[in-house]
């Protein structure tokens, strides 16, 4: 079935085909709801896009039918959600297979330790080097498991003997931050190991391993000779406890494990989906509510108010909010704030809870090509499809959010601040004065 999906939703859709709609869409996968892609692929040849249709509680769980000349799938039952997670699922290898034998194979994740490049799907094929070859792979923050986190790397690389005085040079390389480099070991494979540091791992993570050759010099007449080289599928990813999100990019070690969406109707699914797409796996039960807050469990909140319990960073119950930054500088006026899509991720009585205020092109969210990958911050403002701004409250000290409207003793005191404390210095002057002439009129009158 093609990589790229197309999903039908009836137009009552219940909350658990939404919520099955929604697994669907998590994880990096190219999935839309029907209507939402900007060029439909299916008018090419070739079947390029999969259809999956939902279908009432009496249908069978999962069903094949013929339609426009392609097949298609159609989801049914009881628990749709069930259904979807079989294909997000990496169990679902083992559906796919003929045997056990030949299906992925490995601990629950909630018990892994590593990651390696080969559960990765990386390409670490051989390579003939005679200057520099390098291999580069990805590692979206979905593919770790539920409250896990990216500690180090333990990296195999295997260099041949080229026979040069100068032994090959490997490089390793995370988020275009070098982490180390080391000279290739005499018995063809070397092991480095590095830890990671904080703050360097994003929501999309990058890994470059590179081996460098000397080129032996000469007079041209013959094309250098490549030897091979290769990063072994051995290499991993070294994982250990996540603590409480402190951005954006640390939502996938709580989301991956389930969540719930709660949201005000069905036409808010496509372009929720589209932010969580980066950010969630779909492999942990995925909810969706239209009526209240679930007793347990990570959610996230689509409203223009805040959830009760929560205390918001930038507040919408203030009137009128600004942003500026050094020297006062306004970054974002009022009138930008109130049609921008915030961002915010919160606590609620202890758990995690991703506040999403919709913008007024919230909507060309869901049917946008490049929908953002939130990072860095706990606070963000999206312009349609683009981040516009995005902080962290208590990192960035010169960001300053303001409530112009909002009239508090604090509030008069930071706005005149210089004319209190020149007059403090006036008072304290006065008194020193008064003081001073009181003294020198009591030595006189003894005197």
């Amino acid at each position: 079935m093609p990589a790229a999906l197309d999903l039908s939703l009836p137009s009552q859709a219940s909350e658990a085909q939404l919520a099955a709609a929604l697994t669907l869409m998590l994880g990096g996968s190219d999935s839309r709801l029907g209507g939402a892609r900007a060029d439909d692929a299916a008018t090419q040849d070739g079947w390029r896009i999969g259809r999956i249709g939902f279908a009432d509680a009496s249908a069978p769980a999962l069903s094949v039918e013929n339609g426009g000349g392609a097949p298609s799938i159609r989801i049914g039952g009881e628990d749709p959600v069930a259904s979807a997670r079989l294909f997000r699922s990496r169990w679902n290898s083992i559906a796919a297979s003929s045997s056990l034998a030949t299906a992925r194979r490995g601990s629950a994740d909630g018990e892994r330790e590593t990651l390696t490049i080969a559960d990765l799907g990386a390409d670490s094929s051989a390579q003939s080097i005679a200057d520099r070859g390098q291999w580069n792979v990805a590692i979206p923050a979905t593919a770790i498991p539920a409250g896990k986190r990216i500690t180090g790397l333990t990296l195999d690389v295997a260099v041949a003997e080229d026979g040069g005085e100068a032994r090959p040079v490997i490089a390793v390389l995370f988020n275009g931050v070098l982490l180390a480099s080391a000279e290739a070991e005499e018995d063809g494979r070397t092991q480095i190991a590095v830890d990671l540091p904080e703050g360097l791992a994003n929501t999309l993570n990058n890994l470059e391993v590179s081996v460098m050759r000397q080129a032996a010099g000469g007079d041209c007449k013959y094309v250098p000779q490549g030897y091979p080289a290769q990063l072994l599928p051995s290499s991993r990813i070294e994982l250990g406890e996540a603590g409480s999100p402190q951005d954006f990019s640390d939502l996938p070690s709580v989301l991956n494990g389930g969540f719930t969406v709660v949201m005000p109707d069905a036409a808010s699914l496509g372009p929720v989906a589209a932010l969580l797409n980066p950010l969630a796996s779909g492999e942990g039960p995925v909810g969706v509510s239209f009526d209240g807050m679930p007793a347990n469990g990570a959610v996230v909140y689509v409203g223009a108010d805040a959830p009760a319990g929560s205390e918001p960073k930038v507040r919408f119950t203030q009137g009128a909010i600004e942003i500026s930054g050094e020297n006062g500088e306004t970054i974002l006026d009022r009138d930008a704030i109130d049609a921008l899509t915030t961002v915010q991720l919160l606590e609620q009585n202890g758990r995690s809870v991703l506040w999403i205020r919709p913008g007024s092109d919230f909507a060309t969210l869901g049917s946008s090509a490049s929908p953002p990958a939130l990072g860095y911050g706990n606070v963000a403002f999206l312009a349609g499809d683009q981040v516009d701004f995005a902080f962290h409250d208590e990192r960035e000290r010169l960001i300053d959010i303001r409530y112009p409207e909002e009239n508090t003793i604090s509030k008069f005191l930071q706005r005149y601040r210089l004319w209190l404390i020149g007059l403090g210095w006036l008072l304290v002057t006065l008194g020193f004065v008064y003081l001073l002439r009181r003294v020198i009129a009591s030595n006189k009158s003894k005197d």
